[in-house]
């Protein structure tokens, strides 16, 4: 089973990062009845008004770059369907914390069970993605391998050591 991803459907990142300001803010007038100020709807305007400047200029861009005009429909199909599947994800996102904002106002900050339920509950989700991690497994154990006078030759490659660097410098700032 193969699952989709977003940047298969060549979707502008920056949309990811920036656009959860619209999405946020959206949902916190009409599920919180939140009111905010004159300079931060216009901070976000401007922000959305140059998220989508630079969205246009790179459809642009890739347009420029095709000289099929099959092609050209095609990627902006592909980048039609990649953006929605981006803006659901951000509104889902927005909500998720509206939620969670609710939770801890009833319930109390409990962050380490938090981050528990985060950490296990999309577990059985990896089941779907285990043809890709058995090929990403195999691709981590090709060389080169990790070389210190200390260690053993061929002990483990140099991907398998940098992601256990990267987990255990990790571990100390999530206790």
């Amino acid at each position: 089973m193969r699952l989709v991803s977003v940047y298969q459907y060549r979707c502008i990142s920056s949309l990811n990062r920036c656009g959860s300001l619209l999405a946020n803010m959206t949902l916190g007038i009409l599920l919180l009845k939140k009111s905010y100020s004159k300079s931060t709807y216009a901070a976000v305007v401007a922000v959305t008004i140059g998220i989508s400047m630079c969205t246009m200029a790179s459809v642009s861009a890739k347009t420029a770059e095709a000289s099929d005009k099959a092609q050209i429909d095609s990627d902006l199909h592909e980048m039609t369907i990649g953006t929605i599947m981006v803006f659901i994800a951000l509104f889902t996102s927005a909500y998720l914390g509206i939620q969670q904002e609710q939770l801890y106002k009833k319930y109390g900050k409990h962050p380490k069970e938090a981050l528990f339920y985060t950490h296990l509950l999309p577990l059985p989700a990896f089941l779907l993605l285990q043809s890709d991690i058995r090929h990403h497994i195999n691709i981590f154990s090709q060389p080169p391998y990790a070389n210190f006078s200390y260690m053993p030759e061929n002990g483990f490659t140099m991907l398998w050591f940098l992601l256990f660097c990267n987990v255990i410098t990790q571990y100390p700032f999530n206790v």
